[in-house]
């Protein structure tokens, strides 16, 4: 969807490889896998991805000018996510919290991971 973002050439003028970029799309990816689940899609079709994410192709992700550009840190990906979330025109009672915020990080991943398989 952003090849720009890829190429060498011109990577560093987007935010989608640079550390925010890539958490909260991680958390986005989350939230997606939640919903295919929950209406019984299938998140590895192709089709199915394209057109859960077809809003973000028109997502502003250059380092000068995102919405996203301003945000850093931890919060700064919570933000980033919701703001993406947003671009995905989820409503908030849709929105998929990645892990409670009060537990470790560590935690977090083997609950995920666990989850992931077992379903």
């Amino acid at each position: 969807m952003l090849p720009e973002a890829f190429d060498l050439r011109t990577s560093k003028k987007y935010m989608v490889l640079k550390a925010l970029g890539l958490h909260s799309l991680h958390w986005v990816a989350h939230d997606i896998v939640k919903k295919c689940k929950e209406n019984g899609l299938h998140y590895d079709d192709e089709a199915t991805l394209e057109k859960m994410l077809s809003p973000l192709k028109l997502f502003d992700w250059t380092t000068q000018t995102s919405p996203l550009s301003t945000l850093g840190g931890m919060k700064g990906v919570s933000e980033a996510h919701r703001i993406l979330l947003e671009a995905l025109n989820y409503q908030a009672k849709e929105r998929l919290s990645f892990a409670p915020a009060h537990l470790p990080q560590s935690r977090r991943l083997e609950e995920f991971t666990a989850s992931s398989t077992s379903e």
